[in-house]
């Protein structure tokens, strides 16, 4: 499914929210088509509001129809 672009293809955002800031893992996912890795907020408050400013992102970004 990688080697023929079907997961670019769909513009499907795949996003990574994690607790690690390890720059191996930001390569990897990077490598496996992860459109954003963020880091996880221990405040509620403050991760809620990173996950608005996300879909706000992405409900802004012009995707083609497939």
């Amino acid at each position: 499914m990688l080697e023929d672009g079907v997961i670019k293809a769909l513009e499907t955002p795949f996003l990574l929210i994690t607790t690690s800031e390890r720059n191996d893992f930001v390569q990897e996912a990077t490598e496996l088509f992860v459109q954003g890795y963020f880091i996880k907020h221990p405040s509620y408050a403050k991760m809620a509001a990173d996950i608005q400013l996300i879909c706000d992102y992405w409900a802004l970004t012009w995707h083609t129809l497939v």
